[in-house]
């Protein structure tokens, strides 16, 4: 008997993901989702089994944290009205595994975890909070349980639980649950009440098992033997901390780290100074040990650390599109608002309407007041009106509108102005985007009153509460501490509906000679990406520190680049430098944006797809370099949709994506963008020579050697485009000259399959649930017994009488044994079906069994000796033999022939192989069309192809009998070919087959888990797999269709692509072809 065992990470990082099967005792399907890159993942796949470091207070970065004891308590509650006893020794084997398998992988930093594991009789739940699970406590109280279970021999429905301490929740809970395998859904709903912070029963129920040690955050202790710690010594500068001069001795016991805090809650240091990188956060003793004290590096004395507080999740996610409405300012580049594909974003933001000195909207601009009319008359999606910007914040005419507006005697005058706006317009709420308010430094113009960000916060929420809750009212919040402490964040967020959080810009031209925008950069024009990683996720702390729930933050992400000129070609170190002044850059302008130092993504898009480039990704972003010396940071859709799911996993409120405009050319005026020319120089590269490449294999035994980055791509395509001609001529050999003989193997494998699983079934204990049965005997009554043996078997009910009658009896589990006795008991049993409609439903969905293939008939279950000398032969084998009656029996089986799907297929891969040919050749000719499009476009076709020849090729005909397991690898062989075959005729064409595969799965069990994951992929035709296939039916030799089925191929989540068997290890290698892991 085998057990199975499945690993669930909560979904919290999305960004890689594997999946193994083991074909061990015990059976393991894992899915694990870690924040890691390609390069971190296979360097942690190398690692051996984790072992904790005692030595280490956590794996992960945190706050300061003390030790803090609890107690794991231990219950036995009843787990249901069917409440049955299971076998300690099942649940040890089940235990064990789950032990094993917790030691393979490294604890998460930010995902709870859950393990479910059955053997046999027993099944196990185990959730275990991040916190807790990363210092190796889980793993402790299970050892311990698995002991207790050992020497006490449980087998009674077990609850251990830590859960609930002082209110912290989910991440600092532990749950064990043990019960019968039939009581599943209780162990289920176990596990899910830990998961939601909550207990079984209550926390302390029960009787306390087992003590444990947490590490907890808590403020920097200050207590001292007297109770009245010395002050430190004041420091001239000090913003922050007990060192600000001027502080007094407090009252005894008082927390010396409380006094004086940073604005929002940033880390104070040892000098007094507040921020959020080490120097700020890291907590680090000090010799002396004095409270409010630190050493001098990694120097935090309040406040420390730097982890993202999770908030509870938002009730809808908000996914917003900033809308420039001025775009048609621009000579290309321009776009209509109602372009804005709104399936994918839920509010649109126009940016910006203008403000009058007295306060008062102006939608003059005749292109802006042209998009207004446009945006008004939109449905399906939240109409916001955005003001300010960093012009209208900034510039000279315009800074001091805001700044008027906000003040006592203004404020109801601007706020009704608003108010009015909106309610004649019909729009659905109003943001702010003010650059700063309480800013003393903005260039060139006067530094701001420091009252103003509360004035803000006066104005949104009386704006809020005039608009009513209907309607909504957000703000633009810079993710720089200088900027944002100006901002009362906590009393914001209670009363506003979200805040656009401009997690962009954390670097640009204006770092030139600022000492303090990059650390180890005293120039300030060192080479950083604006859209830094690490820079966000410390902004992300910032502001939830600050008292800003995750729940409310929209966090930004960038359509645009920011460029700059380096100082010297081919540099890639943190040192590289860039030129220009604070205010002036020399980077080349895009030709539609026309700005240095700024450039659309679009336009980054047109750059890469003329060649001469160098890309790469690091810390959360894109990279490029062009024309030697032009070097840009950007974001493509592959970093945002990674950087939405890792702000998933902290609950936060969804993303803002600035600005939409800048993503693709929609050009929404008559004068077309395709006008523009490019100028081509032919001879610029030199031919990428060589033979042609006919599989990945042979393009991954030259990688070593000197291929140019131009070539690789167009390599790839020329071995995939090979690669779909060679399957689609296997193809023809396998339709022409072996199908039908394949087939038969399979059909006859398939049918002798289905008596063992009829026997599988009638051996478990569902047979119980379905049948009851009777046997006809030789009855000996206990009344009549003369002798002890006699007492061993006999019989004792009323009226009993020795001799041959009908009793009933608990139904045999027992396999059909051809053979001679031995020794064990077996009864001719009658078998009476009492629940026909379930007993149908539950041998086909769980066994793979049609109704139409069974007959209830006489089974020969022994054969018993002495009937060889009989005359009568028969009748002597009905005397002695043993017959189960009545019994499911497998007769008149029929296997479908997909043939003709098979055969429907190749004219459309054989037409799909033709505009691959031609878009390859078109390539050349065409410098939009990106031929990283047609290497991802073409992947799946190729590699779906060639696994479904080989997989059915794998069907051979073995003379005799083979083993179970083997009969069942060629049948899941069969049927994964078939599988890959749907795609091409489409999910409706395909119904019979997907069926008929469905069945067949189930028939051969635990073997046809892995065609069943396969089975999920082909069968849902939304999926970004399908839709691959999809969007290249209708593709022609178009640039969108090839551009759509390549997006849907990036598409793919990781647990569709984990399903895909010889397809994902052609992809495998197609990756790290594509983007080689390389040393920093």
């Amino acid at each position: 008997m085998k057990a199975s065992l499945c690993h669930l990470f909560i979904p919290c990082a999305l960004l890689a993901a594997r999946a193994f099967a083991s074909r061990s005792d015990i059976e393991i399907f894992r899915r694990s989702e870690d924040d890691l890159d390609l390069k971190e993942w296979l360097a942690t796949s190398k690692r051996a089994a984790f072992v904790h470091d005692e030595k280490k207070a956590s794996l992960c970065t945190t706050p300061n944290q003390v030790l803090e004891e609890a107690s794991v308590y231990m219950h036995q509650p009843q787990a249901g009205r069917d409440d049955v006893q299971f076998s300690a020794d099942h649940l040890l084997s089940a235990g064990r595994q789950v032990t094993n398998h917790l030691a393979l992988q490294m604890p998460s930093c930010t995902n709870n975890a859950m393990e479910f594991a059955y053997f046999q009789s027993s099944v196990i739940g185990i959730f275990a909070g991040a916190e807790v699970h990363q210092h190796g406590v889980v793993s402790d109280v299970l050892k311990n349980l698995l002991k207790y279970v050992e020497d006490n021999a449980v087998s009674k429905t077990t609850v251990i639980q830590l859960c609930g301490v002082y209110g912290r929740g989910a991440d600092y809970s532990i749950g064990i649950v043990a019960s019968s395998a039939k009581n599943l859904p209780f162990v289920k709903n176990a596990v899910k009440t830990w998961a939601d912070g909550g207990c079984v029963s209550h926390a302390d129920i029960g009787e306390p098992w087992m003590p444990v040690t947490l590490r907890v955050p808590v403020p920097v202790e200050t207590k001292s033997k007297n109770g009245n710690p010395p002050m430190p010594a004041p420091v001239a500068n000090a913003v922050c901390g007990p060192m600000m001069v001027g502080t007094e001795q407090p009252s005894a016991g008082t927390n010396l780290s409380t006094l004086n805090p940073c604005p929002l809650n940033v880390c104070c240091n040892v000098w007094g100074q507040c921020g959020m990188n080490d120097d700020f956060c890291v907590f680090s003793k000090s010799e002396s040990g004095a409270p409010g004290t630190s050493a001098l590096k990694n120097g935090c004395i309040s406040n420390c650390g730097r982890d993202i507080i999770k908030g509870t999740a938002p009730e809808k996610k908000i996914k917003i599109a900033y809308f420039e409405a001025w775009n048609y300012n621009r000579n290309c580049l321009t776009m209509d608002v109602d372009q804005i594909d709104t399936s994918i974003y839920t509010h649109i933001h126009f940016a910006f309407a203008n403000l009058t000195p007295d306060f008062k909207v102006d939608i003059s601009d005749q292109n802006i007041k042209d998009q207004f009319e446009i945006f008004k008359a939109m449905t399906d999606v939240k109409k916001i009106i955005s003001f300010g910007g960093w012009d209208f914040s900034t510039l000279p005419g315009t800074f001091n509108i805001l700044r008027e507006a906000v003040k006592p005697a203004n404020r109801e005058t601007f706020m009704n102005n608003l108010v009015d706006f909106v309610k004649e317009n019909k729009l659905d709420g109003i943001d702010l985007d003010w650059e700063y308010p309480g800013a003393p430094d903005i260039p060139d113009i006067p530094s701001d009153d420091p009252e103003n960000g509360q004035n803000y916060y006066l104005l949104l929420s009386n704006l809020k509460n005039a608009l009513g809750p209907f309607k909504s009212v957000s703000f633009a919040a810079p993710a720089s501490y200088w900027y944002l402490k100006s901002f009362p964040i906590k009393l914001m967020t209670v009363d506003l509906d979200y805040i656009v959080y401009m997690t962009y810009d954390l670097h640009g031209q204006w770092d030139y000679d600022n000492e303090w925008s990059s650390p180890g950069c005293p120039s300030g024009n060192c080479l950083r990406s604006h859209v830094n990683e690490t820079e966000t996720k410390d902004a992300l702390s910032m502001i939830t520190k600050a008292g800003a729930p995750s729940n409310k933050v929209v966090v930004g992400v960038a359509s645009y680049g920011r460029s700059f000129k380096m100082a010297k070609a081919g540099c890639d170190s943190e040192s590289c430098l860039f030129t220009g002044t604070p205010r002036v850059s020399n980077a080349a302008m895009g030709r539609c944006t026309n700005t240095s130092g700024y450039i659309s993504n679009a336009e980054i898009d047109e750059i890469i797809s003329n060649g001469n480039v160098k890309q790469w990704k690091k810390e959360g972003s894109n990279f490029l370099v062009y024309n030697d010396t032009e070097w840009v940071a950007y974001m493509d859709e592959d970093t945002k949709t990674s950087r939405a799911a890792f702000y998933d996993s902290y609950n936060f409120a969804g993303t803002t994506d600035w600005a939409v405009d800048l993503q693709t050319f929609e050009d929404g005026s008559d004068n077309s963008d395709d006008d523009f020319e490019y100028e081509v120089r032919e001879n610029f590269w030199a031919p990428c020579s060589g033979s042609k490449y006919k599989t990945l294999e042979q393009l991954d035994s030259r990688i070593g050697a000197a291929l140019p980055d131009r070539c690789m791509e167009q390599y790839i395509v020329d071995a995939q485009v090979a690669t779909l001609e060679t399957g689609l001529n296997n193809y023809t050999k396998l339709i022409n000259n072996g199908y039908d003989e394949k087939f038969k193997v399979y059909e006859r494998y398939a049918k002798n399959q289905v008596p063992d699983q009829v026997v599988s079934f009638m051996v478990s204990d569902k047979v119980d649930k379905y049948f009851t049965c009777t046997s006809y005997d030789y009855v000996t009554c206990c009344d009549t017994c003369q002798h002890a043996a006699c007492g061993l078997n006999c019989l004792r009910f009323d009226g009993c009488k020795n001799g041959m009658q009908k009793v009933a009896i608990q139904c045999p589990r027992i396999a059909p044994f051809i053979g001679f006795p031995d020794g064990k008991i077996v009864p001719n049993a009658t078998f009476t079906l009492t629940d026909s409609k379930g007993f149908w439903k539950d041998i086909e969905e769980e066994y793979g069994i049609e109704q139409a293939w069974i007959t209830f008939g006489k089974q020969q279950m022994r054969i018993n000796t002495g009937c060889q000398y009989a005359k009568d032969y028969e009748q002597c084998v009905e005397k002695t033999y043993n017959f189960f009656y009545n019994y499911p029996i497998a007769t008149n089986v029929s296997i479908y022939n997909p043939k003709k799907i098979i055969g429907d297929s190749f004219a459309n891969v054989a037409e799909l192989l033709n505009r691959f040919k031609m878009m390859k050749k078109l390539g050349d000719w065409d410098p939009l069309r990106r031929l990283s499009d047609l290497v991802d476009a073409t992947s799946l076709p190729a590699y779906s192809t060639q696994q479904s020849i080989t997989s059915m090729n794998e069907v051979i005909d073995i003379a005799g009998e083979i083993e179970k397991a083997q009969r069942e690898e060629f049948i899941l062989s069969f049927i994964s070919g078939l599988l890959f075959f749907i795609p091409f005729v489409g999910e409706a064409a395909g119904l019979a087959g997907i069926a008929a595969a469905r069945t067949v799965l189930r028939l051969i069990g635990v073997a046809g888990e892995a065609g069943l994951t396969i089975f999920d992929a082909v069968s849902h035709p939304e999926n970004a797999f399908m839709s691959v296939f999809t969007f290249l039916a209708g593709a022609g030799v178009g640039r969108s269709g090839f551009r759509n089925a390549a997006n849907s191929r990036r598409g793919i989540t990781p647990d569709v692509y984990n399903t895909l068997g010889g397809v994902k290890t052609s992809l495998d290698k197609l990756l790290l072809a594509t983007y080689p892991v390389v040393s920093d």
